[in-house]
């Protein structure tokens, strides 16, 4: 290995807990049940799978009360993601978002992301050096590195064309 490079390493693919089947607005449900548990000191039932659920939808209530944009975690939804991607960093040029703000809408945006590609394509949460990802038929997809070039770069990298691209590459593959 140069100097210069960068190795990843990617860790097993977790186990996963949550049935994805289940449309989003029964997920919101079981993952605020799970948190209510989680208050009431029940700590060992916090993982990453629900963290990233938990993220995710407090993106999708995010979107709705602060965007008005309504999201459901579908492929239908994609487009949608994408206008509120927009406006965030719309609200970011003008000033009318803090720094830490915008980082950790992209942390939301992430998880959000990453659940809509579990929940319809597949796979399961894998820690890596490099950051959170979804491994899909052995396909490591670093979501979090696309929503945060998607948020920099803006629809030149869109999420619309790399979900579809996701999903045509693991289709492919099964």
């Amino acid at each position: 290995m140069t100097e210069n490079s960068f190795e990843i390493d990617i860790g097993k693919p977790e186990v996963m807990e949550f049935d994805y089947s289940l449309s989003a607005l029964e997920l919101e449900a079981f993952v605020a049940e799970k948190y209510s548990l989680i208050k009431k000191g029940k700590k060992d039932l916090v993982n990453r799978e629900f963290s990233m659920l938990y993220d995710a939808f407090c993106y999708l209530d995010y979107c709705r009360s602060v965007l008005g944009i309504q999201l459901d975690m579908t492929e239908g939804c994609l487009e949608a993601l994408e206008q509120s991607l927009d406006k965030i960093v719309e609200k970011m040029a003008a000033g009318s978002m803090a720094e830490e703000e915008f980082k950790q809408l992209i942390n939301l945006a992430t998880a959000y992301l990453g659940v809509t590609i579990i929940k319809n394509i597949g796979g399961a949460w894998v820690p890596t050096n490099a950051g959170i990802a979804v491994m899909v038929g052995g396909n490591t997809i670093f979501v979090n590195n696309r929503m945060a070039r998607r948020m920099l770069n803006g629809k030149e990298d869109e999420i619309v064309g790399y979900y579809w691209g996701v999903k045509e590459t693991c289709m492919k593959q099964k």
